[in-house]
């Protein structure tokens, strides 16, 4: 080997496998040879691909991003999920080692990638942003602070501006669509609730409405018989 004539030698980048032994001269005691070493080179690592690229509303669980079985290197694999917030300083995630991995709720877009590692080598794959909607605001309604027994409550969604709201009771089971809530003849104090919904399927938080009926009673306290 060029220039291998030292007690050590560095081999240059290889390709395939290849032996190595060392060749000793001594006087009159002629050639002695050293044990061969071996320096197996496997095949490059393939990561795998890692999808989907996706959009969702604002503090829900994205679906699973799923990873494809990389290839190459030893057979052998181990992964590490990384995230990012802006797609160039990454973070690994605690614990997230699986082949495929599910994130938390996010509520900003956030990206994601995957780290194989086989043998003594780490090589990445593809990144997949997950775009996060901006959060939906809270409906604003003209609810009154009491209403008189046996009325007619109407609550008015103010300036709607959404695609629509929601409307719901006070166990939160949805009652219908529409920017206006009635009840007639309302004999006590009621709870519903209402969300607004965006054109990209995403809704707000609960909005409580608590209706409270003013029992006011116009009665005298004393019979004035005469005067």
């Amino acid at each position: 080997i060029t220039s291998g004539d030292g007690k050590d030698y560095q081999p240059g980048v290889l390709s395939q496998k290849t032996y190595f032994k060392r060749k000793v001269t001594g006087g009159s005691c002629g050639e002695k040879y050293s044990n061969i070493v071996t320096v197996t080179v496997f095949d490059s690592i393939l990561p795998g691909v890692v999808s989907d690229a996706q959009s969702i509303c604002y503090n829900t669980v994205p679906a699973l991003l799923s990873g494809t079985s990389p290839g190459g290197g030893t057979g052998q694999y181990s992964y590490q999920w990384q995230y990012s917030l802006q797609g160039v300083t990454w973070i690994d995630i605690a614990s997230e080692v699986g082949i495929s991995y599910r994130p938390d709720a996010l509520k900003v877009n956030t990206y994601y990638r995957r780290a194989v590692t086989s043998g003594n080598s780490t090589v990445y794959s593809n990144f997949v942003m997950i775009k996060v909607y901006d959060q939906v605001n809270l409906p604003v309604t003209d609810l009154k602070t009491s209403y008189c027994k046996g009325s007619t409550v109407n609550i008015n969604v103010v300036n709607p501006s959404y695609l629509s709201y929601k409307w719901y009771d006070s166990q939160k089971n949805y009652i219908m669509d529409g920017t206006k809530y009635s009840i007639t003849g309302i004999t006590a104090d009621n709870l519903v609730y209402v969300k607004s919904l965006n054109t990209n399927g995403c809704l707000s938080d609960f909005l409580e409405q608590h209706i409270v009926i003013d029992n006011v009673k116009a009665l005298f306290d004393y019979d004035i018989s005469t005067v």
